[in-house]
């Protein structure tokens, strides 16, 4: 509450250099192989010069099996990405057994 918000969908998968570098945060939600594309756009904009003030990754699968490219997941958090693991069917080590819900986004938003 009390957070104005920009949502993004679609379009061209590409992140620049000032990009929303005004924003508090940069919140990027995948589930699936749809990790694809947001793992290039957080890596950018961590690595940017001109960069939004926190960049985080939301990421959900049904299995741990399914959590694709989980190890460069992880690397991003050196560059600074906060990142959540969430999986629907089963416990999976350092992933939380849940669906990302409008509470995690609250949480985090309210984080900043």
């Amino acid at each position: 509450v009390g957070h104005v918000v920009d949502i993004k969908s679609g379009g061209t998968w590409q992140w620049e250099d000032g990009m929303d570098a005004d924003a508090d945060l940069l919140l990027l939600i995948a589930g699936g192989i749809g990790i694809s594309p947001l793992i290039s756009i957080a890596r950018a904009a961590a690595e940017a010069s001109s960069r939004p003030k926190r960049v985080s990754l939301m990421y959900s699968s049904r299995t741990e099996a399914e959590l694709a490219f989980r190890n460069e997941i992880e690397s991003l958090e050196g560059l600074g990405v906060v990142t959540s693991l969430f999986c629907t069917g089963e416990v999976a080590a350092g992933a939380a057994q849940e669906r990302i819900s409008v509470t995690h986004v609250e949480d985090l938003a309210k984080a900043t």
